[in-house]
This record gives structure tokens, sequence and C-alpha cells, in this order.
């Protein structure tokens, strides 16, 4: 399975639709929330912005550095009602206008929490490192769909073999043939606390290995994991 094939699946007709991919189908910032910019109560507010902006910069600088500690991953932790998820939105829009980073930019949100899209039998199934990858292309293509349904009913038989690094590039091939400008992918990590430990060290591995993109690459991969903490 390659990023061209990938994508010649994707756009092709679902089981329980007859609607193939189009543009208005896939998620993109200016589809999602038009730069609109969102205020929300959250203390140290400026300075949380300017700590992610300083983070999402040496991602972008260092996007090609093999050392991947070079591309920090900014963490957000908090009780519910403190605005994690309206901060979500504006990483994609208030951060990126602060980095001053310029090309075409790309919003998604990968949920754990309960929005009709929890942890389930199909990520233990597949294992949380390629079941994450499938949940990207989902949250990028077919965010319509809800992906417990969308994976028992479409998924090809050798869905195993999807990694996050074919799943990038299947992004940055489809947008390539929409825009010549640089690519900046950001995406939000919601509720990862539901993985527990073990699953949530295997993926935030897996993702920090992913921010890294070859010199030839014109994506950016930006991302905000987003941890609930109960009330005590």
């Amino acid at each position: 399975m390659g990023a061209i094939d990938l994508l010649e699946w994707l756009s092709g007709p679902n089981v329980n639709s007859a609607v193939d991919l189009t543009d208005k189908q896939v998620l993109s910032q200016q589809q999602t929330n038009l730069n609109q910019k969102v205020v929300f109560p959250l203390a140290g507010r400026e300075k949380s912005l300017q700590h992610i902006a300083s983070c999402f910069m040496a991602t972008h600088q260092e996007r090609s550095n093999i050392d991947r500690n070079s591309r920090r991953i900014p963490v957000c932790t908090g009780i519910p009602g403190l605005g994690k998820t309206r901060l979500m939105t504006e990483c994609s829009t208030t951060v990126l206008d602060m980095t001053k980073i310029q090309g075409k930019r790309l919003s998604a949100i990968v949920s754990f929490g309960n929005d009709g899209n929890a942890y389930g039998e199909i990520d233990k199934l597949l294992g949380i490192k390629c079941s994450f990858a499938w949940r990207l292309l989902h949250s990028v293509f077919k965010a319509q769909y809800m992906f417990d349904v969308w994976m028992r009913g479409k998924s090809p038989i050798n869905r195993s073999g999807l990694t996050m690094q074919l799943a990038l590039s299947t992004i940055e091939l489809y947008w390539s043939q929409k825009t010549r400008d640089n690519i900046l992918l950001f995406v939000g990590v919601d509720e990862y606390q539901k993985l527990g430990q073990d699953k949530l060290s295997s993926l935030l591995d897996i993702l920090c290995d992913s921010s890294y993109r070859a010199k030839v690459s014109r994506l950016t991969f930006f991302l905000k994991p987003f941890l609930k903490m109960p009330f005590i």
C-alpha cells in the first residue's frame, strides 16, 4: 500500500454512501472556522499561546532534523471547563498567525472522548500506532462518518499495514495537487488520557517520530495533545 493507492481508495465510494471524495469533504481550516479568533477563559492565556507558538516554530524549522528532541510537543492539561477545546481551534489560527509561517493550513481533531469516536475494539485490534493513523485519515477525509462504522464497513483487508508516515504522505499528496504552498497540518489530540499510560507512551513516541519530514517534503506536522484532568 502506497500513498497513491491509499488516496485512490479514499476517493472511492463508501459502503454506506454513494458520495465520492470531494473538496468540500476534506477538512481544512478555512472550511471549519474561517480564521475566526476564539477567546477562551484560560489562565495565563497569552503566555501559553506564546509557548505553543515557539514549539510550532521549532517543529517547522527542525522538521528535517533527525533529532526529534529539537521538535518539542506542547501538552495542554486541565479540568473540564478551562477552554481546552477552544484552544485547539486557536492553535490552528491565532498560534499559527503568531509563528508567521506561510502555507496552506489544515486542521484535524482526533478525539478519544465520548463524541461517537471513543477508543474501542478497532483500536485494540490494530494497536494504537496503526489505529491513530486511521483516525487521522478519517478526521481529514471522512469525518462525516462515524469512525467505527467507517472502519468496519470500508477499511481494506491490509488495514494493519498503515503507518503514520504513510498517512501523512497521503495527506501531503492530496493537497500538493491543490496548492503550490507549503502544507501546515495541525492535529489536536483530545482526551488521550483514556488510552492508559502504556498506550499513551507508545502513541507519543510514534507522533514524535512522525514530526520528522524529509527535506523534499512540503508538509509540517504540528501536534497538540489535550489531557482532561478529573475533578478531585
